[in-house]
């Protein structure tokens, strides 16, 4: 499965568990039409937080409990911070950036390594397509 298709599939599993609750609430705000950018966007994050939960297991309970990570953590260089979704992502001298939020603190992914890895391999699949086959030295991925 491709990861376009699994994000697809996955907001519109949420939108039939949320308009599966609208009814039993019998509130009439029930969505039928094309999907929000919105929906889209909350599907990834499911998929994101997923992984960070599977990959990132001892700096996350790091994170919230003493917002910083280990000093053994391979990712303290990074200096991490966990985002109003709960993503994790860089921090450090980038917040002087004059740039979006996205581009200032990017989401760390795991590395590619089955089974933990499967759904970043997805993204860098559909990214390396979507940018016409273009080589990693050039490519600017933003999540």
């Amino acid at each position: 499965m491709e990861w376009n298709h699994m994000v697809l599939v996955t907001a519109y599993m949420l939108r039939f568990i949320s308009n599966a609750k609208e009814r039993k609430n019998q509130t009439p705000n029930c969505q039928t039409v094309v999907l929000t950018v919105n929906e889209l966007q909350n599907a990834r994050n499911v998929w994101l937080c997923y992984t960070k939960h599977n990959a990132f297991r001892s700096e996350l309970n790091s994170l919230t409990k003493s917002k910083s990570v280990g000093s053994n953590s391979r990712m303290k260089r990074l200096n991490p911070l966990i985002d109003t979704v709960g993503l994790i992502r860089v921090g450090g001298r980038l917040d002087y950036l004059v740039a979006s939020e996205k581009r200032r603190h990017p989401v760390v992914l795991p590395p590619r390594l089955p089974p933990k890895g499967k759904i970043v391999k997805m993204i860098f699949e559909q990214m390396h397509l979507k940018l016409l086959h273009i080589g990693p030295l050039l490519a600017n991925i933003q999540y």
